[in-house]
């Protein structure tokens, strides 16, 4: 995508001009010259009943009286509930009901900032991020279809102050390497299976600059993982495990890696399909388990981005990948399972596989020397019960860690929501035959879900994401995000990464 920018909004060529308007507060004054072009008609529109209600759209054809070929109006909602996340949806939202033709040549109006969090400068880069994202589509296999290519080739920003190249350079990275991201939760399990997966991963990250390494299942039995090959033992698909490194994070702990430089390991469930095992799953909402993968996807993406972006940072990603299946040689309740960590787990249900694939990558994160993890998955119902949609299960071991996150996730437009580590929870993961048992009643589950996770990380500092609903909007109530895959993630991740490549920002001791 191209960027450019237009000396009015008027005379800007463009298939489509989009106009936000703040809910309840009519045409702004820098929209006059173009009301008075269309004799009028953005007022008229707001007489007739147009408020600017989040997401809300009028378009118009402007029948050549300015450049643009069509206009739109775009609600922004009210005020006082606008932020980055809000941003990142509106301008998404707006271009997939811009009808046919979609707009490849797209000019934005707006004046001025909307207060701390709502720059000029967000609003650009929001605009940019949802100019790619409108592209995304889940009909890939449809026939005579087979790969959509709907997308802004280019932007336009109009009466913006200016906005550094550098910016919304990077909101274009972080744009495709999320849709990359939605790509992959979209995709057949029949097609993405742990093979397939670490091939495409392999490729990806070779293209973007990174170093790559993939662990198969006689790597992963050398080096004991247990965890993720019991998961794996019912598919004919074996596990793999795949190591992606930027910067110096290839040096192993004690080596000439520099001690006083943190490792940020990012560790991604990928579950490529999750029938539940022997605890199988209900067959409604089955198909969604295509998608358990979705932490590893958002992993790829912001290590794709980071490489890209060129980040002085230290960094390892690590994608645990398997396949859970029925079948006689599936793991069962009741089995117990040794880790590579030397930690030992009861399987009290073979659903709660995530954490055990899991439980093997973050010892591998360890091993490499990580000072700093942070886990995400789609990992319990348990999140989707408490949180939805709309924001993902946040939990931590270390008060700074988190809050670098939570800003992380702020600046990105992600929301995240940080549930306690109380110490009696721990007791809930107790089990009387192992060191843990991996699955518990439905009490506080999300909770002693993450603190599982813990349990593997070796007393670093430590993060666990839970984003088990963000991952996939699949309801329309919640009609204030797009629908289908969302690319959770990506965008946080990188944003980490920046304040670990900052220390005068954020301290990582």
């Amino acid at each position: 995508m191209k960027f450019a920018r237009a000396a009015s909004l008027e005379t800007a060529h463009a298939d489509l001009l989009i106009l936000p308007v703040i809910q309840g507060e009519g045409i702004e004054p820098p929209f006059d010259g173009v009301d008075q072009a269309m004799a009028g008609a953005l007022r008229r529109a707001v007489r007739g009943g147009f408020t600017g209600k989040f997401a809300a759209t009028v378009v118009f054809d402007t029948m050549g009286e300015i450049s643009a070929q069509r206009l739109m109006l775009l609600g922004l909602g009210a005020r006082a509930d606008l932020d980055r996340t809000r941003l990142n949806h509106v301008f998404e939202m707006g271009l997939r009901q811009a009808g046919t033709p979609f707009p490849g040549k797209v000019t934005i109006g707006w004046s001025d900032g909307l207060g701390p969090e709502v720059t000029p400068e967000a609003m650009a880069c929001a605009a940019t991020e949802g100019a790619v994202l409108a592209g995304f589509s889940q009909a890939t296999h449809k026939s005579g279809n087979p790969r959509p290519t709907s997308r802004v080739t280019r932007l336009t920003l109009g009466a913006y102050p200016v906005v550094p190249d550098a910016a919304l350079q990077r909101s274009l990275v972080l744009a495709e390497e999320t849709l990359g991201a939605r790509g992959l939760v979209n995709q057949p399990a029949n097609e993405l299976f742990p093979q397939a997966y670490a091939e495409e991963a392999r490729r990806r990250g070779r293209a973007a600059g990174l170093e790559v390494e993939v662990l198969e299942e006689r790597d992963l039995k050398r080096l004991k993982y247990g965890a993720i090959l019991a998961v794996g033992m019912g598919s004919a698909r074996p596990p793999r495990l795949v190591v992606l490194s930027h910067g110096n994070a290839t040096r192993a702990a004690g080596s000439s890696r520099k001690a006083a430089r943190p490792l940020l390991a990012l560790v991604g469930k990928g579950v490529t399909f999750d029938s539940g095992g022997i605890s199988i799953k209900p067959a409604a909402d089955m198909g969604y388990m295509k998608g358990d993968m979705g932490g590893s996807a958002a992993v790829l993406g912001a290590m794709c981005s980071i490489a890209r972006l060129k980040l002085d940072v230290d960094v390892v990603g690590i994608l645990c990948m398997a396949e859970n299946m029925v079948s006689s040689s599936a793991m069962r309740p009741g089995d117990v399972v040794r880790s590579g960590s030397g930690i030992t787990i009861e399987v009290i249900s073979t659903d709660a596989e995530g954490r055990m694939v899991m439980a093997d990558g973050m010892h591998h994160a360890v091993a490499l020397g990580a000072s700093h993890i942070l886990d995400i998955a789609t990992l319990t119902g348990g999140q989707r019960v408490a949180l939805g949609q709309v924001a993902a299960h946040l939990q931590g071991s270390d008060r700074e860690f988190t809050q670098g996150v939570k800003d992380a996730a702020a600046s990105a437009g992600e929301r995240v929501w940080e549930m306690p580590n109380f110490p009696e929870y721990r007791s809930l993961i107790d089990s009387p035959i192992a060191d843990l048992m991996n699955s518990t009643a439905r009490d506080a589950m999300a909770i002693s879900s993450g603190l599982f996770m813990r349990e593997f990380a070796a007393g670093l500092p430590w993060i666990h994401i839970d984003m088990a609903a963000p991952s996939w909007n699949r309801t329309a109530a919640i009609k204030q995000m797009p629908k289908g895959p969302t690319g959770f993630g990506v965008r946080t991740l990188v944003n980490l990464a920046e304040l670990f490549a900052n220390p005068d920002k954020f301290s990582t001791k």
